[in-house]
């Protein structure tokens, strides 16, 4: 089953920045521009804290430990989508939770 992740940047230099994220079997296998409709979950951060994240200076777990990164929703999908960046292969490389970040911010 696929569930659909909200991701929100606010305060990036040209405003806010949207995406969603598609998780399956444990793991993201899409990331898009903008936001669906319907999500199951939505995650929201500063630009700084997701450049920290994306860089890999920050972790997506201890971000959300620490409130830098709020979430709304079914909370299980968000500890999902935090599951998932820990995972081997997850955090980065081709298709990678840190590419996939880094191609939202850089978009803006």
């Amino acid at each position: 089953m696929t569930q659909q992740v909200g991701l929100v940047v606010g305060g990036a230099p040209g405003g806010e920045v949207s995406s969603t994220w598609s998780l399956e079997g444990g793991g993201v296998v899409q990331a898009v521009p903008g936001l669906l409709a319907e999500l199951d979950a939505t995650i929201t951060l500063t630009y700084d804290d997701a450049l920290a994240l994306g860089t890999g200076e920050l972790d997506p777990s201890v971000a959300f430990m620490q409130g830098r990164l709020k979430s709304s929703g079914d909370t299980g999908v968000v500890f999902e989508l935090l599951a998932a960046t820990a995972a081997s292969g997850a955090v980065s490389g081709a298709g990678g939770f840190r590419e996939h970040l880094a191609a939202l911010i850089e978009s803006d």
